[in-house]
């Protein structure tokens, strides 16, 4: 029997439902309430590439790392050089291979028409299950695979850096013909909502830099334990740095009330068929909706 988890595992695909109800529900705001029950989301198939905290026994949720999964070639982005062929297949997928290996799941995919884009990366609030994520149901990719996902981009960053460097020389005409030959026309992305700066750890007790006296207990340590204070200072420092990133997800993270909040399902098949699943687009057109109702919102409720 499989143990059930309150989180999945990173390196599985999964389905995933954005709950706005959820997400707008801590303001109390019956306005931004009552637009998030009539909103109808949809599930989207994305690939969990690792979690972003330590959740504890009481969380009730982790961020994830994820990329979404398409059924079509990715929208252009004629600024940054980004053209529709650049993606990645999924076997049993062989299109649009250019050369490479498809990327291989285990057990196999069960979807023949899928992709991964270029550039295409996003995090997400996954709310915990109190009966558990079934890992033995999971489609998973190894991790030699995963390195392949980042390693298969190569030519098509190269090919971007080759239209920047041409739109930089002051060119003003199309971008060079191997950047475009043979491909459909541009189809352009939408903006999308970007929320405010993560969190920044500060240290409201912090003393000069300069002091080289430093006291433990009633014991004052100077002069010939210089070296070994300093070696403690520069490893203090390091220790700030590292709880700058805030590297378990303790810290409240000012943005994740914009983070999609989203339930979660491992058995793919039975949330989604091929036909069934939408583009990544509509995901971010969704996720930008929810953030103006929090938005809204929030500056109501500060009033």
């Amino acid at each position: 029997m499989n143990q059930k988890l309150l989180f999945p595992d990173a390196l599985q695909f999964a389905v995933i439902r954005i709950d706005p109800l959820a997400m707008v529900e801590p303001l109390k705001d019956p306005v931004a309430l009552e637009a998030a029950r009539s909103m109808q989301c949809k599930k989207y198939l994305v690939f969990l590439e690792a979690p972003r905290d330590l959740p504890m026994p009481k969380s009730k949720e982790c961020r994830y790392s994820v990329k979404p999964v398409a059924t079509c070639l990715r929208p252009a982005d004629v600024e940054n050089g980004v053209t529709p062929d650049m993606v990645m297949p999924i076997h049993p997928n062989t299109e649009h291979l250019r050369g490479r290996d498809p990327i291989k799941a285990s057990p196999k995919f069960p979807y023949d028409n899928c992709f991964f884009w270029i550039e295409n990366k996003m995090s997400v609030c996954v709310k915990v299950n109190p009966a558990g994520y079934d890992g033995g149901k999971a489609i998973t990719v190894g991790a030699r695979e995963h390195l392949a996902v980042s390693r298969c981009w190569s030519n098509d960053f190269e090919r971007m850096e080759s239209y920047l460097e041409y739109a930089e020389a002051g060119h003003s005409a199309s971008p060079p013909s191997a950047i475009l030959r043979g491909l459909p026309s541009p189809i352009i992305t939408p903006s999308y909502y970007i929320p405010p700066p993560g969190h920044q750890f500060q240290d409201d007790d912090d003393d000069d830099d300069d002091e080289t006296d430093v006291h433990l207990g009633n014991t004052q340590y100077d002069g010939d334990d210089h070296l070994s204070l300093t070696a403690a200072s520069d490893h203090l420092a390091e220790l700030k740095q590292l709880f700058a990133l805030n590297p378990f997800g303790w810290d409240r993270d000012p943005k994740e009330m914009f983070l999609p909040l989203v339930d979660l399902w491992l058995d793919l098949e039975e949330h989604l068929s091929a036909a069934e699943i939408p583009s990544p687009v509509d995901f971010y057109e969704e996720q930008a909706a929810i953030a103006l109702l929090v938005v809204l919102g929030f500056l109501i409720c500060s009033v």
